[in-house]
């Protein structure tokens, strides 16, 4: 397979621009070598440009595998949360008359609930009640003191924080307890929240 990907390059580089030389030669080098000196040139630089490529893909699969194991562990820390969790960790919460840009066009979403552990945040997707029947994601999140609760088009960076893309309700436990009804209108969502606490998902 790997000679076939070789012999695949080397096809390539014989074919493409005649004022492309390979191992970084200049024209005047080019022209000094014979035919078989630039034969054994653009081999070797198919070689090179193989195992370039497999670089690449070994470290592409590395990225994918420790982005699927930090995720995995994240959701591990979350069940655990869930798992242990005493009254005043778990949020339960309805979004309700929800106005949001489905980018394109604004629309009336349909109710949708979600439920939070301190520290948790993910994405949630609201339909719209329209009959094209578009899904826009939502990112909603709980700090780890569980006060402040917040809602972003997308998940929040420092960059999308200091532009204000995020809507952050704070609260004490004892307002979630009596159950808090929040009315927001931010940027490109608006909508009625209510949130009470929970003992389970």
């Amino acid at each position: 397979m790997r000679r076939f990907l070789i012999a695949s390059s080397f096809l390539l580089l014989l074919s493409g621009c005649l004022n492309s030389y390979p191992l970084g030669m200049s024209e005047e080098e080019w022209m000094r070598l014979n035919p078989d000196q630039q034969f054994q040139a653009r081999r070797q630089q198919a070689e090179i440009d193989e195992q370039k490529r497999m670089e690449r893909e070994a470290r592409a699969e590395a990225e994918r595998l420790r982005q699927t194991m930090e995720e995995q562990a994240y959701q591990d820390r979350i069940d655990y949360k869930y798992r242990h969790a005493r009254y005043g960790d778990v949020i339960q919460c309805v979004l309700e008359k929800a106005v949001i840009d489905f980018k394109p066009g604004w629309r009336d979403g349909e109710p949708v609930g979600f439920t939070l552990v301190r520290g948790e945040g993910k994405l949630i997707d609201i339909h719209s009640s329209a009959r094209d029947r578009k899904t826009a994601s939502l990112w909603v999140g709980l700090d780890d003191n569980g006060m402040t609760l917040s809602l972003c088009r997308k998940e929040p960076t420092g960059y999308s924080r200091n532009n204000k893309s995020c809507t952050d309700i704070v609260a004490t436990t004892h307002q979630y307890r009596r159950g808090l009804h929040y009315s927001f209108d931010h940027n490109d969502m608006r909508g009625n929240l209510y949130c009470t606490l929970s003992y389970t998902r």
